[in-house]
């Protein structure tokens, strides 16, 4: 095997040795060219192809005999006007111009950056084509343009050591010059139609504009200020310094994170759109106002009342014997409203939008408290709240109970505080065999429905800047506090046929659904925790059925998408399986089938970088990541060779019981390493193939050299 390798690296040497000559070739000065004729290597030649010159001078490019590009060499030179920047660096930086002088006129002194574009303005004096008044010694790793009398810059500005901003800069004539100033502009456009304006036109639709009036402001207006200025029949420009010209604003967390009821100054325009300021004292009253018959105005104590005097103290004016009716004229109660659909549509016969002053204690929305005319009398029957609805159509709700926690600064840590519609039974005497906090019951005799439900708990939160930890459509806790509980549920669901002849295609224990119509953070179809005990299960599942049968003691799906964090299963911590785990890889299940080239197999496999690390387990503790030294690549630098293989993931964010952020979620590059196997198996065949194929080589040439020598 050490002759065979032996005369291998002489072989080798020997080709490279031939390969090396007669492959290079050179220009001369004054051909005549021809088809195919070039400067540079051939195909074949295994040298870099350089374009250099050793000493300190420029290299440059022509076309049509003019020249049309210059890379200078290593110099220096003054910059800007009357030369107020000296021995500027300047070694290595490219020009590219269709203006001749701008590579002979050594006033030009271009180029100014790492890239410089001089555009042709038909003036040969450098002013013009290559402005130099604006010029900054910052203007180093960017790309600048000049022309027309003009200058601006696209690139770094360095702050210090591993600070940079990147600048859009652009310049303009002194501020008393004879030209406008010029502006910056965002421009789109589309395919031209010959439009007067917008995005078909040849000026294009503007977004966005910057103008600068003087050296000390700049204004910025968004919107299409061409179009206006054709429109009004003059130019037109930001005149503030920010100026909307069309449209209007939209701030989503305006309302109602930013309420304050205390201020005492409100916003307004005037006629040109302006913004100003009002106090709200110098707002004019509503005119009126004074004790009347029908209302008595308490401006002091901000107080409207009406049918408030003792009976007989008031004259003619409403006092306490009223009857107040709001669209009737014979009300039978306190408050009587009557509402006919026929004449103007509303949703609501009384509404009541309450707020409650900080600290009052129990405040009520609506209160109703019947008892009776005496401290000993008694009332044979009554209902506080009778909520009745008749002949509903699609849907109906006889009493719907309903709070809203609007006030960013409360507090509400209890659990009982905030109730939609609360019933309670208080037994302190006597019995009762069955006795409910809250019952609903659903019975059909002979109609039908397609839903039945006894009790039906909806959570909602509607307002999009609302912020909830914990939506619960229904919290069920069983609490033993004394005494002994055979068994205690927090929920105990059983759906069930019962005996007789009904029939069910399908049965939930439990039906969990999570979901909604637009954002949502995180959505938990089942979430289930098992704590304190000596032997805990989050989730214990198990499937059982006769022979035959198909059993999954868990089946979890996702609708995977490409571009979604999707996954079936997600656990943070060790996967246990005796059986290991399987993919579908069925012939019937796949299509456009072709064998995977081992030169490419090869090829990714040598550029697959490995590492040894350590997971920083103290900076994530909630992703339970392993301990100790581990080998294994780095998803971002396997994405560049094997994007397929390299997933987003995300760790959820971790809240406490309080629903207090614990951990924030982590998003990461997570790596699929058993799609790397195919690349092995493939190296492997190749590895072999090559072996086979050098030994079969090899033992040629042993006999072709037994044999002559």
């Amino acid at each position: 095997m050490n002759t065979k390798s032996k005369m291998r690296h002489l072989l080798i040497a020997a080709s490279l040795g031939c390969a090396g000559q007669a492959l290079a070739q050179a220009d001369v000065v004054n051909h005549n060219g021809g088809t195919g004729y070039y400067l540079g290597w051939n195909a074949s030649a295994p040298q870099a192809l350089e374009v250099r010159h050793n000493g300190n001078y420029p290299i440059q490019w022509f076309t049509d005999s003019i020249q049309r590009m210059r890379l200078s060499p290593t110099v220096t030179t003054n910059m800007g006007p009357l030369d107020q920047y000296t021995n500027v660096q300047r070694n290595g930086y490219l020009l590219l111009s269709g203006e001749p002088n701008a590579f002979t006129n050594a006033a030009c002194r271009a180029p100014f950056t790492r890239l410089h574009l001089v555009d042709s303005s038909g003036s040969t004096s450098p002013t013009v084509y290559a402005q130099q008044h604006g010029y900054r010694l910052w203007q180093r790793n960017g790309i600048t343009f000049t022309g027309n009398s003009d200058q601006g810059y696209v690139g770094a500005k360095y702050l210090g050591n591993d600070t940079s901003d990147l600048v859009l800069q652009w310049s303009d004539n002194t501020e008393d010059a004879i030209y406008g100033t010029d502006r910056l502009r965002f421009l789109f456009t589309n395919r031209m139609d010959g439009a007067t304006y917008g995005a078909r036109s040849e000026e294009g639709l503007e977004s966005f504009r910057v103008f600068v009036p003087n050296d000390t402001s700049a204004h910025v207006g968004i919107g299409d200020f061409h179009r206006a200025g054709l429109i009004n029949g003059q130019n037109e420009d930001p005149s503030e310094r920010l100026h909307v010209n069309d449209g209007t604003i939209r701030i989503d967390s305006l309302l109602p994170n930013y309420n304050n009821d205390t201020l005492s100054r409100v916003l307004m325009t005037d006629v040109n759109g302006r913004l100003h300021w009002r106090r709200l004292s110098t707002w004019p009253q509503t005119p009126g106002g004074g004790g009347g018959c029908d209302w008595d105005l308490d401006s002091p104590g901000m107080e409207l009342a009406t049918s408030w005097r003792p009976p007989g103290t008031n004259g003619s004016c409403p006092d306490r014997r009223w009857l107040i009716g709001m669209g009737t004229n014979s009300p039978s109660a306190k408050l009587h409203v009557l509402h006919d659909a026929n004449e103007r549509v509303a949703d609501a016969g009384i509404r009541v939008n309450f707020t409650a002053a900080s600290g009052p204690g129990s405040v009520f929305g609506i209160q109703s408290t019947i008892g009776g005319a005496l401290s000993t009398a008694t009332v044979a029957g009554g209902t506080g709240v009778l909520g009745e609805l008749y002949r509903p159509t699609s849907t109906g709700t006889g009493v719907w109970g309903r709070v809203t926690a609007n006030e960013p600064s409360a507090a509400m840590t209890n659990q009982a505080g905030i109730i939609g519609v609360a019933g309670t039974v208080g037994i302190t005497a006597g019995s009762s065999a069955w006795s409910y906090g809250v019952k609903g019951e659903v019975t059909v005799d002979g109609g039908s429905g397609s839903h039945l439900h006894g009790g039906h708990f909806v959570s909602k939160v509607h307002d999009p800047s609302g912020s909830v930890v914990n939506s619960k459509g229904l919290f069920a806790e069983s609490v033993v506090s004394a005494g002994t509980v055979a068994n205690s549920y927090g929920l105990h669901a059983v759906a069930r046929n019962a005996l007789g002849s009904g029939n069910t295609t399908t049965s939930y224990g439990v039906f969990a659904e999570s979901y909604s119509s637009t954002t949502l953070a995180t959505s938990h179809g089942l979430f289930a925790r098992g704590s304190g005990g000596t032997t805990n299960f989050g989730v214990r599942a198990f499937a059982q059925g006769a022979q035959s049968t198909t059993n999954y003691g868990i089946h979890a799906t996702t609708n995977w998408q490409v571009n979604n964090v999707d996954w079936a299963g997600y656990f943070s911590g060790s996967v246990y399986s005796p059986y290991g785990t399987w993919q579908p890889s069925d012939a019937g299940l796949k299509s456009d089938v072709n064998d995977l080239s081992t030169n490419s197999a090869a090829e990714v496999l040598s550029s697959v970088q490995l590492h040894t690390f350590i997971y920083n387990r103290d900076q994530y503790p909630h992703m339970h990541l392993p301990e100790g030294e581990q080998v294994g690549v780095l998803a971002q630098e396997l994405e560049a060779i094997l994007p397929g293989s390299v997933r987003t993931a995300v760790e959820p964010a971790v809240y406490d019981e309080d629903g207090t952020l614990q951990h924030e979620a982590v998003e990461f590059k997570a790596v699929n390493y058993g799609s790397l196997i195919p690349y092995l198996v493939a190296a492997y065949q190749d590895e072999r193939r090559n072996r086979e194929e050098l030994e079969s080589r090899l033992d040629h040439l042993e006999q072709a050299l037994a044999a002559c020598c």
